[in-house]
C-alpha cells in the first residue's frame, strides 16, 4: 500500500534509499558530476553539493519516519481505548476485531 507524500514511495523506503545513495557517494569520482533528481528533472551537481543534498534529504526522511511511528503509536493507543469503551458499553454484541481477510485490501 502506498504511503507518504509521494505516491508509491513510503518514507521508510525513501530513508533507506537515501542512505544507500549516501553510501554510494563515497565511491563516486570527484571529477564527474552527480545527476540529482529534482521533481521530474535532473541537475548535474558537484559531488560535494550532491552529498550535502542527500544527507539533508536523508535526515528529513528519517525524521518523517520517526514522526509517523510516533503517530502510529498514538493512534493505536487511541484505538485500544475506544475499543475498550465500546465493549464496556455494548458488551460482546459487537465485534471490533479485524478479520484477517479485511487486511488484504
Amino acid at each position: 500500500m502506498p504511503c507518504g507524500s509521494v505516491p508509491g514511495i513510503c518514507p521508510q523506503d525513501l530513508a533507506r534509499d537515501l542512505e544507500e545513495a549516501s553510501n554510494e557517494m563515497l565511491l563516486a569520482d570527484e571529477d564527474k558530476p552527480i545527476y540529482y533528481a529534482f521533481g521530474s528533472g535532473f541537475a548535474a551537481l558537484p559531488l560535494e553539493t550532491a552529498t550535502q543534498l542527500i544527507e539533508v534529504s536523508a535526515e528529513l526522511a528519517t525524521k518523517r519516519v520517526d514522526e509517523l511511528a510516533d503517530k502510529n503509536t498514538e493512534l493505536t493507543s487511541t484505538l485500544s481505548t475506544l475499543r475498550s469503551e465500546i465493549y464496556a458499553r455494548l458488551g460482546q454484541s459487537v465485534n471490533l476485531d479485524e478479520d484477517e481477510d479485511d487486511n488484504d485490501e
